[in-house]
């Protein structure tokens, strides 16, 4: 407590103290005090006022108290629950304040954007999702109040567990004995459609006809597989169809996509004897004439 801590009674024998400051929020009493020692004075006496409240000064400073982990997963709440405290200029807690949160990166926070400091002056968010994979940080601001936004330390969202593979290339009509042409090729995205990597999509035919030549399981990369090998040398109409499988670690369920029908054509055959000008074949010319 600072202030004029002694002050002398007036002619009404009345002391005023009134630049009294604390600046610490909390519950107190005053003691007053006189002291048989002064002149004058009889004995010592003591008076104690009636508990009163300081509260805290107007908000001053936000502070990420706790950061998110620096890897999260798509549709989940963040772990490492962020918690942030607001305080006044002098350090004291804030409570009832409410925070909102934003995310810096590729998609929104779409659930636990806001929360309320508690007595201590932490507001805790233990709700946050987001569901866009990328790079992000948060931003958090006091509501209402004239306070600096602050940002949390950089942290990434990974996609989900992959549930669904999509044709992207269709198979076109191709040539037998040479690679179907497209190349045929497919993406693998989590329930919230962020491509996912390094997972096995497996190709065969629709009804059960083999390959002569290619490569069957591919993983994808960025989210894309392409199968740019693939040899079937009979001749008719075909479909693929792509699978991921639930036996596959990251992989949430099995799923498959199927191409429209397309054709693997005859590749033409020609004869040396078709192409062979035969020197020992004479020539005839062949001259019109007019029938009366």
């Amino acid at each position: 407590m600072s202030g004029e801590l002694a002050v002398e009674t007036n002619e009404s024998g009345i002391a005023t103290f009134d630049d009294l400051v604390i600046e610490t929020a909390a519950d107190y009493q005053l003691e007053f005090a006189i002291n048989a020692s002064d002149d004058g004075v009889n004995e010592s006496d003591t008076a104690i006022s009636e508990t009163f409240t300081v509260d805290p000064a107007a908000p001053d400073s936000l502070e990420v108290e706790t950061q998110p982990d620096a890897t999260q997963t798509a549709g989940e709440i963040l772990t490492g629950l962020p918690i942030v405290n607001v305080t006044d200029e002098f350090s004291n807690p804030i409570p009832d304040l409410s925070i909102s949160v934003t995310a810096d990166g590729p998609g929104p926070v779409v659930s636990g954007a806001n929360a309320d400091t508690n007595t201590t002056g932490i507001a805790i968010f233990d709700e946050i999702r987001i569901e866009t994979a990328g790079e992000y940080s948060l931003n958090f601001s006091v509501v209402g109040e004239d306070v600096d936004n602050v940002t949390s330390e950089p942290f990434t969202v990974e996609p989900a567990d992959a549930n669904s593979v999509e044709i992207v290339t269709k198979p076109a009509e191709s040539t037998a004995g040479e690679s179907i042409a497209g190349p045929p090729t497919v993406n693998v995205t989590d329930e919230f459609d962020n491509l996912v990597g390094g997972i096995p999509v497996t190709v065969s035919e629709a009804a059960g006809n083999t390959f002569d030549n290619g490569t069957t399981t591919t993983e994808t990369v960025d989210g894309i597989a392409t199968f740019d090998d693939l040899v079937i040398e009979t001749a008719t109409d075909y479909q693929l169809e792509f699978v991921i499988d639930d036996a596959d670690d990251g992989v949430d369920e099995s799923d498959t996509a199927t191409s429209e029908v397309f054709t693997s054509t005859r590749r033409l055959q020609w004869s040396s004897a078709s192409r062979r000008t035969d020197s020992s074949t004479p020539s005839r010319t062949i001259s019109p004439t007019r029938t009366r």
